[in-house]
């Protein structure tokens, strides 16, 4: 996929006819691209400017209207909105859905997206152009890691790209049968970028390589005033809280398996 739109747009079932209200399965049979499953279309949703595949599950969710991760985002907002970020890093960015919606805040100075799959990292940009947004939002085509190094990688069925993972911390229950083995590129985000004194938020969405992206980040930690969101599975749970213990941080807010941290 190009940076440029891919394909024209077809046309836009309007919201006022179709209210995302009606049965999801309705819905579904409404949005469905029967014969273009596969492919890029444009859709407004939550005031944004889309490039979404329907075959894609994160994707079909805003397509069909279904809320994606609403709670978390709203509670991002919300923190913007009582005081300004000077920075945003979106680690696991996917398409650009968080890094798009704070932008639209008007209330984060800048924003890092890092997104290491193939498949993913053009959806981020083409996106990030169709709502005027370059300016704001710098994306990378790599991971974030405690090293600077090309690591194995998972690469997930079309299906679901966003649960992609590295190989060396995937969770010991994943599917092996429903990923295709790759290399991606993994920087340590304290090797790449300094500031000091700053607010920063920090969302962190790696499928399990969580620890290794705050282990690469302790210095970003250490020396701002961050709030910092990331997914942790059950099982990760003590050695990551443990983890940003040790940097000051305690858990101020939980969305299932998304966990909220700041400094007391």
């Amino acid at each position: 996929m190009s940076h440029d739109p891919p394909g024209g747009p077809p046309p836009e079932i309007p919201a006022s006819r179709f209210p995302a209200r009606l049965p999801r399965r309705l819905r579904k049979l409404l949005y469905r691209n029967y014969f273009r499953r596969d492919r890029y279309h444009r859709y407004d949703r939550l005031g944004l400017v889309l490039w979404l595949n329907y075959a894609n599950y994160v994707d079909r969710q805003l397509i069909i209207h279904e809320p994606y991760e609403a709670p978390q985002i709203r509670y991002l907002q919300e923190q913007c909105s009582r005081r300004p970020f000077d920075l945003f890093i979106d680690v696991g960015a996917n398409f650009g859905l968080y890094s798009l919606l704070l932008a639209r805040t008007g209330r984060v100075g800048d924003i890092l997206a890092f997104e290491p799959d193939p498949r993913n990292h053009p959806q981020l940009v083409t996106n990030i152009a169709a709502n005027g947004l370059a300016t704001l939002i710098r994306s990378f085509a790599c991971g974030l890691s405690d090293r600077d190094t090309t690591a194995g990688f998972l690469q997930a069925h079309r299906r679901s790209t966003g649960m992609s993972r590295i190989e060396a911390t995937a969770p010991a229950d994943t599917p092996l049968a429903n990923y295709t083995d790759s290399r991606v590129p993994v920087i340590r985000f304290d090797g790449h970028f300094s500031c000091r004194t700053r607010r920063v938020l920090v969302k962190i969405d790696v499928e399990g390589h969580e620890s290794q992206v705050i282990a690469g980040m302790s210095r970003l930690l250490r020396d701002n005033d961050c709030l910092v969101q990331a997914e942790v599975f059950d099982t990760s749970v003590e050695q990551f809280d443990a983890l940003l213990g040790e940097l000051g941080y305690r858990m101020v807010a939980a969305f299932g398996h998304d966990r909220l941290y700041r400094k007391p």
